[in-house]
């Protein structure tokens, strides 16, 4: 073998070391000596060190004096709560008169006005250590209200049924905008004030175009009028004459033909004089002229659209206005019956929970087992989103 050795200045040193076989043969010798018996155990990774065993001690010592301590008072209160009982129940054993009132047995008469002024002395604290996150929740809250529940008429709402769960859903629908409100307004103005314009025109024309035919007419058609009455008033009384007295067939026949001449003569002097003519016809006849030969088609180069049947801006956004009106009144048609319908349901619940009542009452009168499923006491949650800001003393236990 060798043996290397090495020192700080350098030197290194290498030394062959001869090799000797120790002597087995002699009998009772050990040479390496075991040490198995008095090996000392390995330290615990747990085990307290010296200075931590001691830290240890003093710290259970210091807590058993405190429990001690804790004892002696715990004593102390268990003898006097004893001796508390016992004069109460002294005090109910006597008599009326030498009965004292339960007030004289209150031990601190302070210490429930201390207790309530320290809980709200605490929770006034809490409130004003909570107040920034229960203001900046109410804020977020309210911009998520404004964002997208208050712009909504109608929320999207489930009405389920009663047996077969199937469900129906309301329409989703905002709030009119207040310029859609102003701009429907408007409109609606606007239409009157032509409507307005549109029947005094044609008043106006019609009493222009009829002004002198019934001018000229007025004349005849009067004494026609008072002709035909005279004429129907004599020939009454002639039939009334002829029946009261009897006169001969040759008189009778000649008092028909002198009522058949004033008849005639009536009539004849309601004929319109010979300059008259119809308003109507002289309308349609103006018509017939303005559009006689008028024959152009769409396609036609020359084709002039109507005053009425050009579309413009102006128009175009008057139809999107009232398009906008009539889809919301057909979906708040709609919802109003589908509210309706909520509204019956939760008068049927209300109904059937009174009803099932009344039963389980008398199948408790009569010792029947109760047989019926009890209805549903509220709507589902989703059949009624607009109370979900609604809180419960059960939501908060």
């Amino acid at each position: 073998g060798y043996l290397v050795s090495a020192s700080t200045d350098g030197t290194f040193f290498v030394l062959g070391v001869a090799e000797v076989e120790p002597d087995k043969s002699a009998p009772g010798i050990d040479l390496m000596p075991s040490r198995t018996g008095d090996l000392v155990a390995d330290v615990s990774a747990t085990a307290y060190s010296l200075e931590e065993a001691k830290q240890k001690e003093e710290s259970d010592a210091r807590a058993a004096a405190a429990d001690r301590a804790k004892m002696t008072v715990r004593e102390r209160i268990a003898d006097l709560r004893k001796r508390f009982d016992g004069l109460r129940a002294k005090n109910e054993a006597a008599s009326d008169a030498d009965r004292l009132p339960k007030d004289q047995f209150a031990v601190d008469p302070g210490l429930r006005e201390r207790i309530q002024r320290e809980t709200e002395d605490r929770l006034t604290e809490a409130r004003r250590e909570l107040a920034w996150d229960s203001e900046a929740g109410a804020v977020a809250l309210h911009k998520l209200e404004s964002k997208y529940i208050e712009p909504l008429e109608v929320e999207d709402i489930v009405l389920y049924g009663f047996a077969n769960r199937k469900s129906a859903r309301s329409i989703r629908t905002s709030k009119l905008t207040p310029w859609q409100c102003e701009a429907i307004d408007a409109v609606h103005e606007l239409i009157n004030a032509e409507l307005t314009s549109r029947g005094a025109g044609d008043g106006a024309a019609r009493a222009a175009a009829g002004s002198d035919g019934a001018n000229e007419g007025d004349n005849g058609a009067e004494q026609g009028t008072t002709a035909t009455e005279g004429g129907d008033a004599g020939e009454a009384s002639q039939d009334g004459a002829l029946n009261d007295v009897k006169i001969s067939k040759a008189e009778q026949r000649a008092m028909r033909r002198a009522a058949r001449a004033k008849a005639w003569a009536s009539f004849m002097a309601r004929k319109p004089a010979e300059g008259f003519s119809d308003p109507a016809d002289i309308a349609a006849i103006e018509v017939a002229k303005a559009t006689l030969g008028f024959f152009s088609l769409k396609t036609d180069p020359d084709y002039v659209v109507p005053e009425a049947l050009r579309v413009n801006a102006q128009k175009k956004r008057r139809q999107l206005v009232l398009l906008d009106e009539s889809v919301h009144a057909l979906k708040m048609a709609y919802n109003e019956r589908f509210l309706a319908l909520r509204n019956l349901k939760r008068r049927m619940i209300d109904a059937m929970s009174a009803e099932h009542e009344r039963l389980s009452t008398i199948e408790a009168e009569l010792g029947i087992e109760p047989r019926s499923a009890p209805p549903p006491s509220t709507l589902a949650p989703e059949e009624e989103p607009e109370l979900r800001s609604r809180v419960t003393e059960a939501d908060l236990a």
